[in-house]
């Protein structure tokens, strides 16, 4: 059996990078369709050294604190970029800080990736997120040919796989 044979009978179909949908709870359900690019993010172990003598030893810490950035397109009724700046009032609102709860203002975003059928095959969630920037808005009276376009950087706590 040649190696070209081997690898075409074990290599079924490569995943395809467009094919992913980002669900957040509280934010447009439109962020399915206008979420333009994104990724599932790495993850890192953090590094506890340990002294031994006279040498230090490396033993696995807790996981740093990971960003994670989704570029959405905008369209005329603003909702995605409504509903984030929303979220970023209410986290900054003085009255919000004082005694709220954090239920409200930390959710849980799905990052669902898409076999060539649009059937789910993975599911990755990131727990007690919330928008740490909102980028943006870039305007021009060159840009005619384009859709605008804005970044959120959200910070979360935990990344789990779900399938």
């Amino acid at each position: 059996m040649s190696e070209i044979h081997r690898f075409m009978s074990s290599f079924r179909y490569g995943f395809r990078p467009h094919a992913f949908k980002i669900e957040i709870l509280g934010v447009s359900n439109k962020l399915e369709f206008m979420c333009m690019s994104s990724n599932v993010p790495g993850r890192e172990i953090g590094t506890i050294e340990v002294p031994v003598g006279n040498m230090q030893v490396p033993i696995p810490g807790d996981p740093p604190a990971v960003e994670w950035t989704t570029n959405c397109m905008l369209d005329t009724d603003f909702s995605i970029y409504d509903d984030v700046e929303n979220w970023f009032d209410m986290i900054h609102h003085p009255e919000t800080l004082i005694g709220a709860d954090l239920s409200i203002l930390l959710r849980t975003a799905n990052i669902i990736l898409l076999d060539n059928n649009h059937k789910e095959i993975k599911e990755y969630q990131l727990l007690n997120l919330w928008p740490k920037t909102l980028g943006e808005l870039e305007i021009s009276k060159e840009s005619r040919d384009e859709i605008a376009r804005f970044d959120v950087t959200w910070a979360f706590s935990t990344r789990l796989r779900v399938r």
